[in-house]
């Protein structure tokens, strides 16, 4: 008879048992206050922007007893040179978004890096949900021109949702769209909640978002952009009706008519090449492009023109001037940027660009800080699954977009690009402790 020796499993090491990777029933929660935060303005107005960020951070040390790993250390240092720095120059208050956002960026990431393989994936689908929800809100606020879902900039309707501003609006669908090509399901599903996202991303009509959709997808594996790949093409044409429509008043149902069809084309799928579906398909592009097309073409022009481009540039050159003049702290958050123009002089909070505004507020210091988190979250990013790759290009758009605009200072766009460079660096044979 054959013997096998038994044995008492091994004790852990008293480095392991210290760090207490977080529950499903934990996460479940940071994930709502995510949520929360997102769909309450970005959480961008108090009392959100202290209460959310501060119940993420608890939750993550109430959790964890580990140590904080490089770049959570960084991030918090980030937040309290930027709260000190606000505090030295007389108003702390305008330093809270971007504080908040870098303790619930930190928050979501020390939460998320060691969650377990199903729990990586439940994240990423909450999140999605999450994007699709403002997706849905958002294109009702296009079809009811109903202001704050939706904005009038320009004397165009652009979707807005509950973030209500279209430029950070269009940076969490971006992220959201990259993170649902890493979805697993029925691909009808998959390709109906891409086009979603996307058609609102588009009716966004935000140029920055676009750019940072573009770029995230960069980082993509080949799988994950040829899902895109479809409901991208069925979601431009849809938005084609939307531009057509942004500058008219009242509800415009025809728009309503754009996503439902746009939906159940996106469902059936790109048809076989010689079908009678790839001839319907022909001729329905070629009445958008001869009926649809030029009633869009004002809308079109008018964001792919310089309007807007000159009052960006002036506040670009206020910040580096304000940089010039304090390079070491900053000048202090949201310190006024002065601007010149046509001869006189004008006032603005932001530089609509996160890294010349993170240098006028807090200086080399601010900026340091913040670059040794970003670098310490990269070194140690994986692509080694689809899930993985999602969460990069999701991570590389929001990084991008802080080009363009100060959508970092939105806390709830901060703590889902946080889940995201969680993802990134999640071992996929982590086991949650009981």
């Amino acid at each position: 008879m054959d013997l096998v020796a038994t044995s008492a499993p091994a004790r852990a090491p008293a480095a392991t048992r210290a760090r207490a990777w977080p529950s499903g029933a934990v996460i479940a929660l940071c994930v709502g206050l995510t949520a929360v935060a997102t769909l309450r303005k970005g959480a961008f107005y108090t009392p959100d922007v202290v209460v959310l960020p501060l119940a993420a951070a608890a939750l993550a040390i109430v959790r964890s007893r580990r140590r904080l790993a490089s770049a959570e250390m960084l991030l918090l240092g980030f937040a309290a040179w930027w709260l000190l720095a606000a505090f030295a120059w007389g108003d702390v208050g305008r330093a809270l978004p971007l504080a908040g956002s870098a303790v619930g960026f930190a928050a979501a990431l020390r939460v998320g890096s060691h969650a377990s393989t199903g729990e990586r994936k439940a994240v990423l689908d909450a999140l999605v949900a999450v994007g699709v929800t403002v997706a849905l809100i958002g294109l009702g606020g296009v079809v009811f021109h109903h202001y704050p879902l939706a904005m009038p900039a320009q004397g165009l309707w652009r979707l807005a949702g509950p973030l209500t501003y279209a430029n950070a609006a269009g940076l969490l669908l971006a992220i959201s769209a990259l993170a649902a090509t890493a979805l697993r399901g029925d691909p009808r599903w998959v390709r109906v909640l891409l086009f979603l996202l996307l058609a609102a991303l588009v009716a966004t009509l935000s140029r920055g978002a676009l750019v940072s959709a573009v770029a995230g997808a960069a980082f993509l594996g080949r799988n994950e952009r040829r899902r895109l790949l479809w409901p991208t093409a069925v979601a431009v044409a849809s938005v084609v009706a939307f531009a057509a429509t942004a500058s008219h008043h009242g509800a415009q149902p025809v728009v309503l008519g754009a996503v439902v069809v746009g939906a159940v084309v996106a469902a059936l799928g790109p048809p076989r090449v010689g079908s009678r579906g790839t001839l319907a398909l022909a001729v329905g592009a070629a009445a958008i492009a001869v009926v649809v097309v030029p009633l869009a073409l004002p809308a079109i022009h008018l964001r792919t023109g310089r309007d807007g481009v000159d009052e960006r540039h002036a506040e670009w050159v206020a910040a580096s001037r304000q940089f010039a003049r304090h390079p070491i702290a900053g000048a202090g958050p949201e310190h006024l940027l002065v601007l010149r123009s046509h001869g006189g002089f004008d006032v603005a909070r932001f530089a609509h660009d996160e890294p010349l505004q993170v240098a006028a507020g807090g200086g080399l210091v601010a900026l340091a800080l913040l670059a040794g988190a970003g670098r310490a979250i990269a070194s140690r990013a994986r692509r080694a699954d689809p899930l993985q790759r999602a969460a990069m290009g999701a991570l590389a758009a929001f990084a991008v977009g802080g080009l363009f605009d100060f959508a970092w200072h939105l806390p709830g766009i901060a703590m889902t690009a946080g889940w995201m460079a969680a993802l990134t660096q999640g071992r996929s044979d982590a086991q949650p402790l009981p």
